[in-house]
């Protein structure tokens, strides 16, 4: 077995060391904040055992209810059923919580071969993308494309029931956590939105509800720098798509991969595909190579000796995204 705490599991470092020793079983206690559709605890257990093939034991605090709700036992055998447990409550008691039990079988590593390492582009630059906005009617076929610095994505909707308003969301760039992402996702959105409400959310707010349920949908991701790719699906009320083999992932020619959701009968949440920048000597950064973390003009720029950056979330500056 390994073990990551909470925010190791956003680097390279350390799942690349235990996936180059045969580790195939992780155990990740964690406190993770639901920020929102394409940043959930289970959308991020479901997507880093798919991404990495391997069985993923997950115990998040669930402190302040729905805040920081979401556990789950994910094998690596997407066959087999993951367990999961996510509550929409605003307080949960001290001391009550969520035990999921269940017999998985280690995966053979030489199943899932560790990618090369690659290096995020050297500039971090902050997260920009563009917004594409949609309506999702019973019925419906539809194909959309967006693009960032570096990343364009596709997205292919069949719309088999219900109704709501969506986008199809390119993002790429350092994140405020200090990792680099490319991100292709479909998730609910007003029109009015640019930023599909991601830059000022409250994590004790409910997750938006989508309302439409995609019979088939596809997400086409083609990205210049990421080497591994977390991917999800997720329903209206925040489970995982169940069973998960109804979402599968592929290559489908040099430099593009394909997410497929086929058969789903729960209203879209969310689907993404969130490519990283992950090498052995991977470290958090700061935008524009500012430490401390800031935009401000008085930031120290270039230094390579910082080895720890404090709360790198605090930095002052939100996503920069066009809409249409």
């Amino acid at each position: 077995f390994g073990m990551f705490i909470c925010n190791d599991i956003n680097f390279g470092g350390p799942t690349r060391a235990l996936l180059r020793m045969g580790v195939r079983d992780i155990i990740f206690p964690t406190l993770w904040i639901n920020f929102g559709p394409t940043f959930t605890a289970v959308g991020m257990q479901d997507g880093y055992s798919r991404a990495h093939g391997v069985n993923l034991l997950a115990a998040n605090g669930n402190e302040n209810g729905l805040g920081s709700s979401g556990s789950g036992i994910w094998p690596a055998d997407l066959s087999s059923t993951a367990l999961q447990h996510y509550t929409t409550e605003r307080y949960v008691a001290p001391g009550q919580g969520w035990m999921g039990i269940a017999d998985l079988v280690s995966p053979n590593p030489a199943g899932s071969a560790v990618p090369a390492a690659v290096q995020r582009p050297a500039a971090n630059v902050p997260v920009n993308g563009t917004v594409v906005h949609f309506s999702a009617v019973a019925g419906d076929s539809i194909i959309l494309s967006a693009s960032a610095d570096g990343l364009q994505c596709r997205a292919e909707v069949k719309v088999a029931s219900g109704s709501g308003t969506y986008a199809l969301i390119a993002s790429a760039g350092l994140h405020p956590g200090g990792w680099y992402v490319a991100s292709c996702a479909v998730m609910p959105c007003k029109k009015s939105s640019s930023d599909c409400g991601q830059n000022a959310r409250n994590p004790m707010d409910p997750l938006p509800m989508g309302g439409a349920v995609f019979g088939d949908l596809k997400i086409i991701t083609n990205s210049k720098y990421a080497n591994t790719f977390l991917h999800t699906a997720l329903c209206d009320g925040g489970l995982v798509v169940a069973p998960r083999s109804m979402l599968t992932f592929r290559s489908i020619e040099e430099g593009s991969h394909e997410l497929h959701l086929s058969g789903a009968k729960c209203p879209l949440m969310s689907a993404y595909v969130e490519g990283r920048a992950q090498s052995e000597d991977e470290q958090p950064a700061c935008p524009y190579n500012k430490y401390p973390c800031s935009s401000s003009s008085d930031a120290v720029i270039g230094r390579t000796d910082v080895r720890s950056v404090g709360n790198i979330f605090a930095w002052q500056g939100t996503p920069h995204f066009n809409s249409s």
